[in-house]
């Protein structure tokens, strides 16, 4: 009888032995599972979504890959607009004791019969204009005549007109008149000369 006894509490001690073992074993395999799939999130980093800013080196049309020589010649396929005669700064001058009347600024690409600038007026004109600045209404090149309107005054229908032939690629000479002026005046249109171009001849 104590033979039986001590059996049926060894099988159930072995049997709950068992059920502990089995009982943390899948604790074991919950837990690993759980670091697996923890291991398995990506946490976006600092470069994550950002835009790729990295330059293709492959030709899109092609697929081909880019040489250093492809892209130097690609380079040097853009096109380069050659500044015209008329870019750079401009002193108006009245011929009559070679008073400043205004400088400008302008720009112009080769072979145009237009351009673009801007003005500075000086008191050679009037002390009432003196330091006034603004856009060159228009700047017209025909062959070897110069014609540029612009308006220094606050009357809107006011306009100075300069109308000019070339002596040489750095002098224009002619005339200037304004709508409510009676006045014409013998102007020079001469490329400003400054200390640093001086000292580079």
């Amino acid at each position: 009888m104590r033979n039986d006894s001590e059996q049926r509490v060894s099988r159930r001690l072995r049997a709950l032995g068992r059920a502990l073992a089995i009982i943390a074993l899948l604790s074991l395999s919950a837990g690993f599972s759980i670091g697996c799939e923890r291991e398995s999130v990506t946490v976006p980093g600092d470069n994550q979504n950002q835009p790729d800013t990295e330059v293709p080196d492959e030709d899109p049309d092609t697929g081909d890959p880019i040489s250093e020589d492809d892209e130097k010649m690609m380079d040097d396929d853009a096109e380069l607009i050659e500044t015209g005669i008329l870019s750079g700064s401009w002193r108006v001058a009245m011929v009559e004791g070679d008073a400043p009347v205004a400088f400008f600024d302008i720009f112009h690409d080769q072979g145009a019969t237009e351009a673009q600038g801007t003005y500075w007026m000086m008191d050679g004109l009037s002390e009432m204009l003196d330091g006034l600045t603004g856009d060159l209404n228009s700047v017209e090149l025909q062959g070897d005549d110069l014609t540029i309107t612009f308006n220094p005054t606050t009357d809107i229908d006011e306009l100075y007109t300069l109308e000019l032939s070339r002596d040489n690629d750095d002098l224009f000479t002619g005339s200037m008149t304004a709508v409510n002026n009676p006045n014409e005046y013998e102007i020079t249109f001469g490329r400003r000369v400054f200390e640093d171009d001086v000292d580079a001849q």
